[in-house]
C-alpha cells in the first residue's frame, strides 16, 4: 500500500477492551509508521493508563481501528464517560486515552493524538470522521495536551463540518521544551543564556560533593519514596501517590517497557538530593517527573544543576534530545530558560451537543466583552 488510499479503501471497526489489550504487536508496528509520539502513544503507556483508570473511573472503551486491505492503518485511542458541565447539564464525552481532562489525581500524558500511517492520513481521518459523525452516543470530544497540528485536530475539524452548530475551541495552553544535544555537551553549554549557564553548569564548583549517578527500573520504588519526600517538603503535599505512583510502578512491571526507564540522581556522598524519572525512546529522553531537596544549599538551584548533569550524561550516551515536556515550576516557567525548542500544546474541545455548544459560544462572547 505505497500509493495513497482513498476513503473508500478504509474500513473502521470498534475494538473491545480485550482486542485493545491484545494488540501490542500491531499497535507498536503502526507507531513506527506514524508521527505518533513513541512514549505517550506507545501501547505499553496507553494500556497501563487504561487498565488503572478503568478501575478508578466509569470509563467505556471506544477504541477505533482503521484497516485497508486487512492491514492496520489507523487507531483512534478513545474512551467515553458521562461528564457534568454545569449544574444539571451532562453529556457523553469522548476523550483521547492518556488524560482525563481536569480530573484531579490522574496521570497526565502529553503529545496525545491518533496513531495513523503517515502515508494515508487524509483517508484515515475521513474514515474516522464518517464513523464518528454517524454515531449519536457522544456530545463532546476532548483531546488534552495535543499539538496544534495534530491529527486529532484534523479529525475535530472534519466532525465540526458535519455538525454546523458544533463549537470547537482550544483551552489550557501549555508550552513544552525540548533541548537539542546533537552538537555535544560543550556546544550545548555555549548555546545557553548566560544566567542559565551559570545555574546549570558553572555552579557545580560551589557543590564539589555532588556527583551524578544513573539507576534502572529496579531502583524505582526507592526513587519514588525519595521524590515523594522532596515534593512534600517543597509543595506541602505528596504528588507521587495513588494512581500516579501505581502507574509508574506498573510501567516497570512491563517487560517490554523496562529498558525505557532511566533514573537520574544527583547525590551528595551516598545521599540523593535530586531525582529525575526519565523515559528513553529512540533518540530522545523524556523527563516525566523530578524532585529535589528544597533546602540543600542556599543560592544553588538543584533543578538547573541536575538538568545540566543529565544533559552531559545524555551527550556521552549519544542521545540527541532531552524533552523537558510542559508544566511550569513553582514560581515560573523555568524550562524556557534553557532556550530549547518550544512546542505549544493545548486541550482541543469539540462540543456538538446543542445546549452545551450554545453555552460555550455564549461564554466565549461574554469573555470577549
Amino acid at each position: 500500500m505505497n500509493h495513497p488510499l482513498s476513503t473508500a479503501d478504509v474500513t473502521v471497526e470498534p475494538w473491545t477492551e480485550q482486542q485493545f489489550l491484545a494488540a501490542r504487536e500491531p499497535w507498536t508496528e503502526l507507531v513506527s509508521r506514524s508521527r505518533a509520539d513513541p512514549v505517550f502513544l506507545s501501547w505499553d503507556w496507553q494500556a497501563a493508563w487504561w487498565q488503572l483508570h478503568r478501575r478508578a473511573f466509569p470509563l467505556q472503551p471506544c477504541f477505533l481501528a482503521a484497516r485497508a486491505n486487512g492491514r492496520l492503518v489507523g487507531i483512534a485511542p478513545l474512551c467515553r464517560r458521562q461528564a457534568r458541565l454545569w449544574g444539571p447539564l451532562t453529556l457523553q464525552r469522548l476523550e483521547v486515552t492518556g488524560e482525563l481532562w481536569r480530573e484531579a489525581g490522574t496521570v497526565m500524558s502529553e503529545y496525545l493524538d491518533l496513531v495513523v500511517d503517515r502515508r494515508h492520513e487524509d483517508a484515515v481521518l475521513d474514515a474516522f470522521a464518517c464513523y464518528l459523525g454517524s454515531r449519536r452516543d457522544w456530545g463532546q470530544l476532548i483531546a488534552a495536551n495535543t499539538r496544534e497540528s495534530s491529527l486529532i485536530a484534523g479529525l475535530a475539524e472534519r466532525c465540526r463540518a458535519q455538525s454546523p452548530s458544533a463549537h470547537l475551541d482550544r483551552t489550557d495552553a501549555l508550552t513544552a521544551y525540548r533541548l537539542d544535544l546533537r552538537g555535544g555537551f560543550s556546544e550545548w553549554v555555549r548555546s545557553l543564556p548566560g544566567a542559565t549557564r551559570r545555574k546549570a553548569v558553572a555552579h557545580r564548583r560551589r557543590c564539589p560533593g555532588l556527583h551524578h549517578v544513573e539507576r534502572d527500573y529496579r531502583a524505582l520504588k526507592d526513587a519514588l519514596d525519595i521524590m515523594a519526600g522532596f515534593h512534600e517538603s517543597r509543595w506541602g503535599r505528596v504528588h507521587f501517590r495513588g494512581l500516579r505512583r501505581e502507574f509508574l510502578l506498573e510501567l516497570a512491571r512491563r517487560e517490554g517497557f523496562r529498558d525505557c526507564i532511566r533514573l537520574s540522581m544527583l547525590c551528595d556522598g551516598d545521599r540523593p538530593v535530586s531525582v529525575m524519572y526519565n523515559l528513553r525512546a529512540g533518540d530522545a529522553e523524556y523527563n516525566i517527573q523530578s524532585a529535589f531537596m528544597p533546602d540543600y544549599s542556599r543560592g544553588i538551584s538543584l533543578g538547573y544543576l541536575h538538568i545540566g548533569y543529565c544533559a552531559e550524561a545524555l551527550c556521552e550516551s549519544g542521545v540527541a534530545y532531552l524533552d523537558l515536556l510542559a508544566g511550569p515550576g513553582r514560581a515560573r516557567d523555568y524550562k524556557r530558560d534553557f532556550d530549547g525548542e518550544a512546542t505549544e500544546i493545548a486541550t482541543l474541545r469539540l462540543t456538538r451537543a446543542p445546549a452545551a455548544a450554545a453555552a460555550y459560544r455564549l461564554a466565549r462572547r461574554w469573555r470577549g466583552r
